[in-house]
């Protein structure tokens, strides 16, 4: 087969429009002349890179050869020249399978075709129909395999954004629960300061009733050591008032006994009195009188013991 072909692809344009971002990559520039074929997979001494062929650099590469191939998730840059010496079966830049790279390309491809092909006639011309058959079947197979990788990464995008639009679905509710329950914080965390505030409220209420009790009750205390101090004192008159009233009622007793005695000699005055006839009458006045003393002295006397 003898024919020019480049494929290209823009998958990682693609996912750039959807709003993906890939992260930054090693880079490796090419400002030489290289003659082997070379990928981004294994660029970087076997690790995936970025490729940049600089103005100054470009690929060489011989007949059923691929210059470069992007199969990794990297970019290749051509600024330089990729070109080949037979143009059978060549292919410049090709991008592989389902890698998310990017091709961009200022600089020139040029795969010089070999028209040295069959004569099947014999008239000394080469058979150009057959050259654009296989160009025609070479650029099929290309748009199946460049299409089967298109569906394939839009499939894969398409899952990827229902499974963001389901996760943004739960971010809404999560959220709008989120809301709900800050509202019911906020709502009693206001309560629980009305609370607080009542509560502050009536602790200073009881602390100022616990003031006033505890003055009262030093009062009461107070009063109650005065009340203890007077009736001890109380006590110790009415011990004493004891002592004098027993005092008292041996005087009276006393009294008594001598009123009675005096009574018993008043009586034998007036008994000899009587006997002594005329000359004892004024006698017996004098001891009427005495008798009348005993009996003004027990009523005296009986007054005193009652109180």
């Amino acid at each position: 087969m003898r024919r020019l072909l480049l494929l290209s692809a823009g998958l990682t344009s693609l996912g750039v429009a959807l709003g993906f971002a890939f992260p930054a990559a090693a880079q490796v520039e090419v400002g030489t002349e290289l003659t082997d074929p070379i990928d981004t997979q294994t660029i970087d001494d076997g690790n995936p890179a970025d490729i940049v062929i600089l103005s100054a650099g470009s690929v060489l590469i011989g007949a059923g050869q691929t210059a470069i191939t992007l199969n990794s998730d990297n970019t290749v840059t051509n600024q330089g020249i990729i070109s080949s010496t037979d143009a059978d079966n060549s292919i410049g830049i090709l991008v592989s399978g389902m890698v998310t790279g990017d091709v961009i390309n200022s600089g020139t491809i040029n795969l010089q075709e070999d028209i040295t092909g069959a004569d099947d006639d014999n008239d000394g011309d080469n058979d150009a129909y057959v050259s654009k058959a296989e160009v025609s079947l070479s650029m099929k197979r290309m748009s199946e395999q460049f299409e089967v990788g298109v569906l394939e990464v839009v499939e894969r995008l398409d899952g990827s954004v229902s499974g963001m639009k389901n996760m943004i679905s739960d971010l809404k509710e999560q959220a709008a629960d989120s809301y709900m329950m800050c509202d019911a914080v906020a709502l009693a965390a206001d309560q629980s300061s009305s609370n607080i505030e009542s509560s502050a409220v009536a602790i200073t209420e009881m602390g100022q009733s616990i003031q006033d009790v505890a003055s009262q009750v030093a009062m009461a205390e107070q009063i109650t050591s005065d009340a203890v101090i007077r009736v001890d004192q109380a006590n110790a008159t009415i011990n004493e008032l004891d002592e004098s009233a027993k005092e008292i009622n041996s005087v009276v007793q006393l009294i008594n006994d001598i009123a009675k005695q005096t009574n018993l000699l008043a009586l034998n005055a007036m008994i000899e009195a009587t006997r002594a006839g005329d000359s004892g009458k004024g006698f017996i006045v004098v001891a009427n009188e005495v008798k009348a003393l005993p009996m003004q002295t027990a009523e005296a006397t009986n007054k005193i013991a009652s109180q």
